[in-house]
């Protein structure tokens, strides 16, 4: 087995631990959607926490599918405390040395990471700045990298810099940071021209960047466009924007 989709309905529990822990080593690929309204299944699920469903996954399969080169986490769904405390979640997220530490052992083959989480849910779905900060800085054969979501509300011109500054990715080919597919309302993600024109001028790889959510006025657009045209890149730059 290499290949791995999971869908759950309550929650994130052990036995999804454990189920990395003695197949972890053989996937390639692995989905994980856990959708259920977190409201609706509290009662049903015994210590279940809201808010950690992409750092429970993210985190569980860096440190157990060392081969993995595409990963897929979307939903709102709960973790129950047993997994969190199995994981030892919440210390290692305290814990930035450690991540920084640890970072560079994880996703050495990963090509693909896609987070999508729903905007409208409370508590916020995101991820830990800090976890996927230093998973970016070193996951040097990604390809693909798509986050839709909350995600985009600390992704900054320095945050992008301080990434940028470790990890060129010299094979990323399509880049989307949004909120939703539905089109976008500009700047309800905070990068900005300054990101966007590093983004080009260092990822030379790239073929697509999504952009519909960002801090761009029509004037950056067409600067940027120029910019592609002036140095003949083969470049989508894509703004797709609500109408109303």
């Amino acid at each position: 087995m290499t290949s791995l989709t999971v869908e759950l309905e309550d929650c994130i529990g052990e036995g999804f631990i454990s189920l990395l822990d003695s197949r972890g080593e053989y996937l390639r690929e692995l989905s994980v959607s856990c959708s259920t309204d977190p409201d609706a299944a509290a009662d049903n699920v015994e210590g279940g926490q809201q808010g950690h469903l992409f750092n429970l996954v993210v985190l569980a399969v860096a440190t157990r599918c060392s081969k993995v080169s595409k990963l897929s986490v979307s939903g709102c769904g709960l973790v129950s405390s047993g997994a969190v405390d199995s994981l030892q979640l919440l210390n290692k997220l305290g814990s930035s040395s450690w991540i920084r530490a640890e970072a560079g052992n994880w996703f050495r083959n990963l090509e693909v990471l896609m987070l999508m989480s729903y905007e409208d849910t409370l508590p916020s779905m995101t991820i830990h700045s800090v976890l996927l900060n230093n998973i970016l800085k070193s996951v040097k054969s990604l390809q693909v990298l798509s986050l839709e979501g909350n995600f985009g509300s600390f992704f900054t011109d320095d945050y992008m810099s301080s990434i940028l500054a470790e990890n060129a990715f010299v094979e990323l080919r399509i880049l989307d940071i949004s909120v939703n597919d539905q089109g976008g309302v500009r700047g309800r993600i905070p990068l900005t021209i300054v990101a966007a024109q590093a983004l080009l001028e260092k990822c030379l790889t790239l073929s697509e960047l999504r952009m519909s959510d960002w801090n761009l006025s029509d004037e950056d657009m067409v600067l940027l466009r120029d910019l592609v045209t002036a140095n003949n890149w083969e470049l989508s730059l894509t703004r797709k924007l609500r109408t109303i």
